[in-house]
Formats: C-alpha cells, sequence, structure tokens
C-alpha cells in the first residue's frame, strides 16, 4: 500500500475534470475522445483503476513525474517488453480485489484458488521489470520471490476444492512444509 497525502497530488474539483474531460467527453458523457481513452491501454481491471486514479490526481512533484515518465518511455521503446507484462498481466486475476475479499475475510475457495493463481505470476513480473533499471523495481522485502510461489502453492492448488465454503473440504490436512514452517 503506498501512503497518500493530498499535498502529493493536484486536486481537481467535478467541474475542472468534466471541462478538461479527463473521465468522459462533455458532448456525450462517453469515454471515447476522453483523456482516460486515449491514455488507457492497460489490460486488468487493476491497471485500469490505477490509470484513473493518477488522471482523477496529478502528481505534483517533479521527481515522482520524471519518474513516472521514464517508465513510460521505457514501455514506449520497449515493445517486447510491454507485450511481454501485457501477456502476463493478461492472464493475472484481479490482485487487488482478491486481496480485499481475504482480508475482509469474505473469500470463497474460488477467490481463493484465483488469488494463487495469480500469485504465481508475481516472480515473473518482477523478473521483467527487474530488468530495466527506469522502472527502479524493488520487492519490499528484498527477497527472492520465486522460491514461495513454484511448488508449494501449486501443490495446493491442485487439493483446492472450487466449491463454497459451506460445502466443507476447503482447507487440506498436510498442506505440506513450507506452510507449516510459515505459521
Amino acid at each position: 500500500p503506498e501512503l497518500f497525502s493530498p499535498n502529493d497530488s493536484l486536486q481537481l474539483d467535478d467541474a475542472a475534470l468534466r471541462n478538461l474531460e479527463v473521465i468522459e467527453t462533455l458532448r456525450d458523457g462517453s469515454v471515447g475522445r476522453s483523456l482516460r481513452w486515449a491514455v488507457d491501454h492497460t489490460v486488468t481491471a487493476m491497471g485500469a483503476r490505477r490509470v484513473r486514479s493518477w488522471l482523477l490526481a496529478p502528481l505534483l512533484d517533479v521527481n515522482a513525474i520524471l519518474g513516472r515518465q521514464r517508465v513510460v518511455v521505457c514501455l514506449v521503446e520497449n515493445p517486447k517488453l510491454r507485450e511481454q507484462l501485457r501477456f502476463v498481466l493478461r492472464g493475472t486475476a484481479d490482485l487487488e480485489r482478491l486481496a480485499g475479499r481475504v482480508g475482509g475475510n469474505r473469500a470463497s475457495p474460488r477467490e481463493l484458488q484465483r488469488l494463487s493463481e495469480a500469485l504465481i505470476n508475481v516472480p515473473e513480473i518482477a523478473q521483467l521489470l527487474a530488468a530495466f533499471e527506469p522502472m527502479q523495481y524493488t520487492l519490499s522485502t528484498g527477497e527472492d520471490v520465486s522460491s514461495p510461489f513454484e511448488s508449494p502453492f501449486a501443490d495446493i492448488l491442485e487439493r483446492l476444492t472450487c466449491g463454497r465454503s459451506s460445502d466443507g473440504g476447503v482447507f487440506v490436512r498436510n498442506c505440506g512444509t513450507y506452510l507449516e514452517s510459515t505459521c
């Protein structure tokens, strides 16, 4: 999670957003031909929400703006990287929404399965981003992300039922030494 400070971004009122056609057009209220339409080429719901939030609250700090521009330039100048990321991300479930469901203790077994499948993509995404200096991508823990996602979660994923928690059979006995060692 990122800390948010109102001083970090320009606060635009509804009239400014409407007149600048940031999210939708004045003419018919559609997304087409708006700023969002012009710049949002994301392939996930997470990406679309992020772009929308950036458009609604543009950065004020010059260094932060330049950092974001360096990342955009990196992606524009490296179409292979961009397509690889799009391919991996396209198959990644909405981690923000699923994490919220888990955090709120409302996740179904099917959602837990989708979360674990999405987490399997994290090492590949991290590896792609780490290959390019402008991305300045580091994991907050500094740990190797490849090992925890490869076999233990894949093994549990194979045994996880996809029904409702009220059906039972959600928790699997003897899930493996990795999970037991992390508790």
